[in-house]
């Protein structure tokens, strides 16, 4: 049966076509960078099918919609939408599995609403049932927008940032080895500090601890404070419960909540947990000459310097300058029954101590 040319133009549609042709081109010529909030934007910026960018078949699908739109042929441009609406459903399962592409939502948010434009268009006004494709795009579409959202809410710490931070460190007020890792923090100048609840009594602490670095106090001296404050206001604390449901606490606990659903998220159980991000500033530093990490030709005393790398360390890499127990390798204290990735002999005590997250 032929199509016939609809008799009217469906204005919304075609609208809706010349924003997604605006929108693509945009995206083309700029990398959509503006409203770029999560890592899919880039991992689908340069993603090719056939040796053409999604972008360039964006533009591709929306140019030929409009096309149809302008010649009334109604049905078919109906048909169009509907194969572009199933690719996307595609794009937006791929996308729960790997991460959600702000830009690629909005391309496909117009998509849909031309499909339900023109759908509505096809059947002279009456209203219909909700399709199965519209279905299924919607609840891809709604979860890939929680991922956006979740993404978007960025770790928090109690003291501003300077540019990218090299490391990132994940601590709790409760844990002994945090505190001493705590202590190193004057060692690690490119270091962020993200503090984590282990359990409701550390959330008086670090709200303390970040009212006193607010005031300028550093980390090592704030989280002392805390601390001992902590115990000496307990028995008030206890007669004060309410005081955990106020706004400023909740705003801390979901804050809190970010922090070590990030941890969690990583991979990791335990606390301390470090994140190298790129080459940290002080693995770039020359040691001075003459210095225990020197890997000159001499020793203090003159005398020739023992060899440097792995001999030098019984098969361990070198500590890191100013944090003598944090080796380069991670985590290999002997506990774990996998060997260490050198094949070395094993430290004497462990390169950091952790302590399991309640």
């Amino acid at each position: 049966m032929p199509i016939l040319p609809a008799r009217e133009l469906p204005l919304l549609p075609a609208s809706l076509s010349a924003a997604g042709i605006a929108f693509c081109s945009w995206v083309l010529m700029t990398g959509g960078g503006a409203l770029c909030v999560t890592e899919g934007c880039s991992l689908f910026q340069d993603f090719r099918i056939a040796g053409y960018s999604l972008w360039e078949a964006g533009l591709a699908f929306f140019t030929l919609l409009l096309l149809l739109c302008m010649l009334r042929l109604t049905p078919l441009a109906k048909g169009a939408a509907a194969l572009a609406l199933a690719a996307d459903s595609l794009l937006l399962g791929i996308m729960l599995f790997t991460a959600p592409c702000l830009n690629c939502l909005a391309v496909g948010l117009l998509a849909a609403l031309c499909y339900l434009a023109l759908r509505h268009a096809c059947s002279g006004g009456r209203a219909r049932g909700i399709s199965f494709l519209t279905a299924l795009w919607t609840v891809l579409f709604l979860f890939d927008v929680s991922g956006v959202l979740r993404d978007a809410v960025e770790p928090w710490s109690p003291a501003a940032q300077d540019g990218q931070p090299s490391v990132r460190v994940w601590f709790s007020p409760s844990c002994p080895a945090c505190l001493r890792l705590v202590q190193q923090h004057g060692a690690m100048p490119g270091a962020a500090w993200y503090p984590v609840a282990e359990d409701e009594a550390d959330l008086p602490v670090i709200k303390s601890m970040a009212d006193l670095m607010g005031r300028g106090m550093p980390l090592p001296e704030a989280v002392g404070k805390a601390r001992s404050e902590a115990g000496a206001q307990a028995a008030a604390r206890a007669a004060r419960r309410f005081d955990l449901i106020r706004p400023d606490m909740l705003l801390l606990q979901f804050r809190l909540w970010v922090n070590r659903a990030h941890v969690l998220t990583a991979g990791s159980s335990r606390l301390p947990f470090v994140e190298f991000l790129g080459t940290p500033s002080f693995l770039q530093e020359k040691p001075a000459p003459g210095s225990l990490h020197d890997g000159g030709g001499t020793t203090p005393g003159g005398g020739p310097a023992s060899p440097s790398g792995p001999e030098r360390t019984g098969g361990q890499p070198q500590a890191i300058p100013g944090i003598p127990e944090l080796g380069v390798a991670g985590f290999c204290d002997g506990s774990d029954p996998a060997p260490c990735d050198d094949g070395g002999s094993q430290p004497a005590k462990p390169l950091i101590d952790t302590s399991g997250m309640m």
